[in-house]
């Protein structure tokens, strides 16, 4: 049987794929991207920006969309035994979320994800295109952490019953020092209850 190349990144570093000329949808292409995007969204956030990313070229692929999902999957048979376990070990009921953001990461919009962890387990992730365009790092920087706050309420409200005190638990880390300082600046700006009811 001959050895399969692994790969450690799920996709190439500086990886830059361009859309096809042709408008003609590859079926194949469309049911591996399918097939990943379920795995992705069910157990496997380590891939989710690769699938995502590749998910966007589905009209009109060429050679280089088949080398970067050939070079996804390589990563994926590499990194088979990887996934998300949850444990009855792990009692803490303390809820921390991760965001960042690109400011013209592709073309003109920004891309933003987070990370909503239970414990030290991963229940929840999320990767989009923004739909503004940002002027700013620090504008783009808001706009996620707006997205991630009306996600992350929406997942508190399921564990109200279960929270002593769900202030304590919810927000406890930012990525950078200057996402802390921009909700202090803009916190007044931040209409908690309009993020809530959508």
């Amino acid at each position: 049987m001959p050895r399969r190349i692994t790969f450690s990144l799920p996709l190439p570093p500086h990886c830059k794929l361009e859309s096809a000329t042709s408008n003609i949808l590859d079926n194949e292409y469309l049911k591996c991207i399918g097939i990943l995007l379920y795995i992705a969204q069910g157990s496997r956030p380590d891939i989710y920006y690769a699938v995502n990313y590749l998910a966007r070229f589905y009209m009109g692929t060429n050679a280089s969309h088949w080398e970067a999902l050939e070079h996804l999957i390589a990563y994926m048979h590499g990194t088979g035994t990887l996934g998300i376990q949850i444990t009855g070990s792990d009692l803490c009921l303390t809820l921390r979320t991760y965001v960042n953001a690109n400011w013209h990461g592709e073309g003109d919009r920004s891309t933003h994800g987070f990370l909503l962890l239970h414990g030290k387990h991963p229940i929840l992730w999320q990767l989009k295109k923004q739909a503004t365009v940002a002027t700013s790092t620090a504008q783009a920087k808001y706009i996620a952490l707006l997205f991630s706050t009306r996600e992350c309420l929406w997942i508190l409200n399921l564990y109200w019953p279960l929270l002593y005190d769900p202030t304590q638990h919810f927000f406890q880390t930012i990525r950078r020092p200057h996402g802390l300082q921009l909700t202090q600046l803009a916190g007044r700006g931040l209409d908690i209850s309009s993020v809530n009811s959508t």
